[in-house]
């Protein structure tokens, strides 16, 4: 993640603690691990484009995906006003 500005870090930080709040630590990791390896997506491409990390999230989780959407968008307004 070197070369990241802070609002890429912050993202980053957000949308991982939407996953572990949806799916706990071991689904986090897991998410992470195929986006790795199924969707070639690494933390740079996730943050970078956002688009098609969407698109990746709906194909795995369906309509589901809201759910986690929404805790993303959660943590990210929480890290705003911290």
């Amino acid at each position: 993640m070197r070369g990241k500005d802070n609002k890429q870090k912050k993202k980053l930080k957000a949308i991982k603690a939407g996953f572990e709040e949806t799916l706990g630590i071991d689904g986090s990791f897991l998410v992470f691990k195929t986006l790795k390896l199924v969707y070639r997506m690494n933390e740079d491409d996730i943050v970078s484009n956002p688009d098609r990390f969407e698109d990746v999230i709906r194909r795995l989780f369906g309509p589901s995906a809201e759910v986690i959407f929404k805790a993303i968008a959660k943590s990210e307004s929480e890290s705003d006003n911290n």
